[in-house]
């Protein structure tokens, strides 16, 4: 009787230690599914207005015509309560799970932070095997964007959280990741984030970025063979003028690109 006792309690514990936003039922709002902690239905609706306008705009504009189906989101009331089911352990302040496409976020987010994750579940809703550094390209170059704009007349930047990396990248000198040999040989995942955002704004600024996104859905290559057709020359030759460029003050400025 004591044991039946303890294990009702034990698993009473267990159910109370769970993410309080499964025990409810998903709502819908335009492109949005989305499952919230109690108490912050104001701050949700509040925040939903502008991310069903951004995704919306962000899938016409990289996949026009393409339906990418509904952006799934779980809110939380706080950092503090995100943090508790965040997985692994790097500090976000967000992320999207690619295995279950969802986007997992404190409801307090700032907006750059939030569009940083819809930009990764809008890509993987169209293609589910871009490169880490794709989708981490994309997303650091596109958070920024001005939605009111088209995409191709937007002036863009990166992060200013990316400058601190670019000395490290300069004297490094990683290999450019179009070659997936060269981006598992890579260890260190904030260099390895840095490099994606930087090389996307390479790429960017030579009108070749949004191409190679868009590409790389509809023919499934590799970007190796896209960019390069996979001539190992012209990747050597790509990569001095990447470490050139990178060591200019292009690499900081404002640019529009497509």
């Amino acid at each position: 009787m004591r044991l039946s006792a303890l294990l009702c309690l034990l698993l009473a514990l267990l159910s109370c230690q769970g993410p309080s936003w499964k025990k409810g039922s998903a709502r819908e709002s335009g492109r949005l599914q989305y499952w919230a902690e109690p108490g912050i239905e104001r701050s949700v609706t509040e925040k939903t207005t502008e991310m069903i306008l951004f995704s919306d705009w962000l899938a016409g504009s990289l996949f026009p015509g393409y339906d990418i189906g509904r952006v799934k989101v779980v809110f939380y009331k706080d950092h503090q309560s995100y943090a508790r089911f965040r997985p692994g352990s790097v500090d976000s302040l967000a992320h999207f799970h690619m295995r279950t496409a969802i986007v997992h976020l404190p409801v307090d987010i700032a907006e750059e932070g939030w569009r940083h994750e819809f930009v990764h579940a809008v890509l993987h809703a169209r293609f589910k095997d871009y490169p880490f550094w794709m989708q981490e390209g994309a997303a650091l170059l596109l958070q920024s964007a001005d939605r009111k704009r088209p995409l191709c007349g937007a002036p863009l930047q990166l992060p200013e959280g990316l400058r601190g990396f670019r000395s490290r990248l300069l004297q490094r000198r990683l290999p450019l990741p179009v070659n997936r040999d060269a981006e598992l040989r890579r260890k260190g995942i904030y260099e390895e984030t840095a490099l994606a955002g930087y090389f996307a704004y390479f790429l960017w600024q030579r009108r070749l970025f949004i191409h190679l996104v868009k590409k790389a859905a509809d023919s499934e290559q590799d970007s190796f063979l896209i960019l390069l057709g996979g001539d190992y020359k012209l990747l050597k030759r790509m990569e001095e003028d990447f470490y050139e460029w990178l060591s200019s003050p292009l690499a900081l400025r404002p640019s529009t690109g497509c």
